[in-house]
């Protein structure tokens, strides 16, 4: 990402963001060594384009492992999705089941989760349109101590009718 694309994110994601990417091009520099003792090369950005479609694409068991299922990462999100999956924690089976009657050549979608897109695009390199869990943080601090606005400034930002948001501290 640009620096500019780092910039517009709220400030918790930046974080996120700058350790995801600090994270990475330490895996690269790990895994760069490995590659090159075979006399193949990799560069930082095929790693990273790499990382970016293993990560994109994989579901986390109940025990922590990640892995890939074979085109379950075509599944779309919908607000109203025609599927649910879960996992089975016993088995670690992943199950997809229909929420609804399914037409034939009807695309089956799945629900992501609730995020915003600032969420959707740092782990699946997306946005959607009016999307009801969209938001934004208030990189404001937090009023504290005898501030004697604090309930007021608190009761405005609820009562905004914007469906999610956070203050950061």
């Amino acid at each position: 990402w640009s620096k500019s694309d780092f910039d517009a994110l709220p400030l918790s994601l930046r974080r996120r963001a700058r350790r995801m990417y600090r994270s990475a091009l330490d895996d690269y520099y790990y895994i760069s060594r490995i590659v090159s003792s075979c006399k193949f090369s990799l560069s930082q950005e095929e790693f990273f384009t790499a990382m970016c479609h293993a990560q994109t694409r994989t579901f986390m068991l109940p025990n922590g492992t990640m892995v890939l299922l074979p085109m379950v990462d075509w599944l779309n999100t919908h607000i109203a999705p025609s599927a649910s999956y879960f996992i089975r924690p016993d088995t670690n089976e992943w199950i997809l089941q229909a929420r609804r009657d399914i037409a034939k050549g009807e695309q089956v979608t799945v629900s992501y989760g609730p995020f915003a897109n600032s969420e959707l695009l740092m782990n699946y390199g997306f946005t959607l349109d009016n999307n009801l869990y969209d938001g934004f943080t208030l990189d404001w601090p937090d009023p504290v101590g005898d501030d004697e606005m604090k309930e007021i400034k608190r009761n405005f930002l609820k009562t905004t009718r914007i469906p999610y948001f956070t203050i950061q501290k």
